[in-house]
């Protein structure tokens, strides 16, 4: 069987994580990186880091166009980082305001694409067969995100696996399904990080802080979860902070 899969590499601990350990699973597998004019453009100078370590083919896929529509994220837009808290909790107390919306919805359809893509290529023009054929989406959601994220929620992966499905070329008439993996959801951040160490993810590469610099903020909400999850693995954090 030919295992078909992309990883959607962000350059954070999750996916690097995430990426090592699909290395092992599938045949061809591609990282692929989006830059949606988040504030953060050091996570994808890490992601590179990362791709190249682990020796993957990495493509980095700009749809910074998106800020003419997808502006309300802390994420995205400096002016609501400045009052992040106050607005989580007059706004809606149970989403941050660090959601983007549909941020992994444009994602996975995207790298749905780019799979179909390259697999009906392969089927239809370059002549291999169809049968025994696997295509797995990885990301690195996990139980600190789909707590306030409604689009990191297993519910969402798997109806996004089925909308794939009857969307697809692929999927309807060679039978072809998507499987949206995330391999990391239940775990704690201490637990990723110890499963890090042991299958060598190179997380000394990664970047966690919602902010732009040379280093680390350390007080954004991810970059206190990266340090309790540090603390709680017993694991010293080697990248620059």
């Amino acid at each position: 069987m030919t295992k078909y899969g992309v990883v959607l590499l962000s350059g954070g601990l999750d996916s690097t994580t995430v990426i090592t350990q699909a290395i092992n699973e599938v045949d061809n597998i591609t990282a692929l990186t989006f830059q949606y004019n988040q504030l953060g453009h050091k996570e994808i100078d890490c992601s590179k880091l990362v791709a190249q370590s682990l020796g993957v083919e990495q493509i980095i896929i700009d749809i910074s166009s998106v800020k003419n529509i997808v502006t309300h994220s802390s994420l995205i837009d400096p002016n609501l980082c400045k009052g992040s808290k106050i607005n989580e909790r007059n706004q809606n107390p149970k989403i941050p305001i660090t959601y983007v919306p549909m941020r992994n919805t444009i994602f996975i359809s995207l790298a749905a694409a780019f799979l179909e893509n390259k697999i009906l290529k392969a089927i239809e023009t370059d002549g291999n067969p169809s049968k025994d054929v696997s295509v797995k989406i990885f990301l690195g959601a996990n139980i600190v995100d789909f707590s306030g994220y409604p689009d990191c929620k297993p519910d969402f992966f798997l109806r996004m696996s089925e909308a794939l499905c009857y969307g697809s070329k692929l999927c309807t008439e060679y039978g072809i399904k998507f499987e949206i993996t995330n391999p990391v959801l239940n775990l704690s951040k201490g637990q990723i990080i110890q499963l890090a160490r042991k299958i060598g993810a190179p997380i000394h590469l990664t970047w966690s802080c919602y902010e732009e610099g040379d280093l680390p903020c350390g007080i954004c909400e991810s970059c206190l979860i990266r340090i309790k999850g540090f603390e709680k693995a017993g694991i010293e954090d080697l990248s620059p902070h």
